[in-house]
């Protein structure tokens, strides 16, 4: 699904503006977006002078970096967001105080919550409302995955979105304790896109949202249990002691990892990959 249509029709259609100007060298010409975006000239005018205030000093849209900040002060600056974000990390959402504080009407809400439910759809995921409270229901590792194709989207690793979270700490778990430990290597932003799902699992983990063995293949156990190497067995231990990843979580983040071309670049892992699979009839 395409994330970004979650989010509010002015956001998108801001989001669209400043595309359109990053498109043509940082250049603001309101006709020429207007054509761009097929919005008329006042409302783009309009948005304009919303935008300027997302701008910081400096800032010049014909730069990528410059684009991408603004774009996410912007996309954060939804209350959209601020849903999407407490669910996808397992907090408790409160629907008469998040009505209260985002200046939301009980119709508003219930749309936008229905049409996010469509999207969702496919992914057999859905907000529901229980006893006064939002929460987002389905498959654990379907959640994680949409989490990270949130987060992903929103902020393309230009910022880290876990306050809760020390960025510093999880990227040089991820880097060193993680991938040189079993020996293959990825570029810095497949560093920061392993540590952005990392740390979801985690933020999921402390907040109860587990995954189960029945979500995981059936043939999770035999499958990574057929990695022997001193090397991968040290991974897994450093998942069990250094953040008490329970058997099941330990699996699925190895078998997560495996989901990157990049794992197959080392022909020791590509090979035993191929035994495991031929082994276990899958």
């Amino acid at each position: 699904m395409e994330t970004s249509n979650i989010f509010e029709a002015k956001v998108n259609n801001q989001i669209r503006v400043i595309q359109s100007v990053y498109e043509n060298d940082g250049v603001v010409n309101i006709a020429r977006i207007s054509k761009d975006t097929h919005l008329d000239v006042k409302t783009v005018d309009s948005l304009w002078i919303e935008i300027l205030n997302y701008i910081e000093n400096n800032e010049n849209l014909q730069k990528m970096d410059d684009y991408l900040s603004i774009r996410l002060r912007l996309l954060k600056d939804s209350w959209v967001y601020s849903l999407c974000e407490n669910l996808l990390l397992g907090k408790e959402v409160s629907f008469v105080i998040f009505m209260e504080k985002h200046y939301l009407s009980e119709s508003k809400l219930r749309r936008k919550i229905k049409y996010i439910n469509q999207l969702l759809e496919p992914g057999a995921l859905r907000i529901i409302s229980r006893k006064g409270y939002l929460s987002i229901e389905g498959k654990e590792t379907q959640i994680r995955y949409f989490a990270m194709q949130f987060f992903w989207t929103v902020f393309k690793g230009i910022k880290w979105p876990f306050e809760d979270v020390e960025f510093d700490h999880i990227l040089s778990f991820v880097k060193e304790r993680i991938f040189n430990t079993i020996e293959f290597t990825v570029k810095d932003v497949n560093h920061v896109e392993y540590a952005y799902a990392f740390t979801i699992n985690l933020i999921r983990i402390r907040h109860g949202c587990t995954v189960s063995i029945a979500e995981i293949p059936y043939y999770s156990s035999d499958y990574v249990s057929y990695f022997k190497q001193p090397i991968y067995q040290k991974t897994k231990e450093l998942l069990k002691t250094h953040f008490n990843l329970s058997k099941a979580e330990r699996h699925y983040f190895l078998l997560t990892i495996q989901t990157r071309s990049q794992y197959y670049l080392v022909e020791e892992f590509y090979d035993q990959s191929i035994r495991a699979h031929q082994q276990n009839g899958t």
